[in-house]
């Protein structure tokens, strides 16, 4: 069967035709993708060693999935990020890959982090590892202010915080459930509820070098666990 046009232009629109753009949001050495949960599945399908460029804002949800072999590092290059960061650790507190965040602004507008640890079911949330979170400001607005940790996480293991602010939070960082490691340094906490909270037992952690202002605890150490 053959059809034959006639004329194409009778089904042009009145306005013309229209070129959708897909703008460029991250790139892995110069690749273009048009988001960064594109670009993270990418690094974790290729394996090895990645950075993430982000180019342009990010307003999406995006999980990383911590996989053996994959240590991804997200450059955020000082862009905003209205959205949140989801980390599952796939219960491997053992797992030897990293994973960096650096450099992003965040901004909150709901009840969930920016940064969360503490998703989904325990298998996927619990255990995050080697995680780095460094250079990023946060900032919670409407039903967030108060409400929402920049960082929220669950028997994590070697986490680090560092250079980081945050504004109009419940908290920096709720770390929740056991935990074996985590880092607090060079950090600022302004009109917050509360400044940083660590969950019972395990340990070692450390907090540095800390500008804390808040209307309740600056630092909270439940149960028995080693502090410096």
């Amino acid at each position: 069967i053959v059809f034959e046009v006639q004329d194409v232009d009778q089904w042009k629109p009145a306005g013309g035709y229209e070129d959708v753009e897909h703008p460029v949001v991250a790139t892995i050495n110069n690749v273009p993708y048009t988001s960064l949960q594109a670009a993270v599945d990418a690094a974790t399908a290729n394996g090895g060693d990645s950075t993430i460029e982000v180019v342009s804002p990010v307003n999406e949800l995006v999980t990383v999935t911590q996989t053996t072999g994959v240590n991804l590092v997200i450059n955020g290059n000082n862009n905003n990020y209205n959205g949140t960061i989801r980390v599952s650790g796939r219960s491997n507190g053992t797992g030897a890959e990293t994973l960096v965040i650096n450099g992003f602004n965040f901004k909150a507008t709901t009840g969930e982090a920016c940064v969360d640890m503490y998703w989904g079911t325990e298998n996927q949330t619990r255990y995050a590892h080697n995680v780095t979170i460094s250079n990023c400001t946060f900032e919670m607005v409407g039903a967030a202010v108060h409400t929402s940790p920049a960082i929220d996480c669950y028997q994590p293991y070697n986490i680090t915080v560092k250079g980081c602010e945050v504004k109009n939070a419940h908290s920096l960082l709720q770390v929740k459930g056991g935990h074996d490691g985590v880092a607090v340094e060079d950090v600022k906490v302004v009109d917050c509820k509360n400044g940083i909270a660590f969950g019972t037992h395990d340990g070692p952690v450390s907090v540095k070098n800390a500008e804390i202002k808040a209307l309740g605890y600056g630092v909270r150490a439940d149960g028995s666990i080693t502090t410096t």
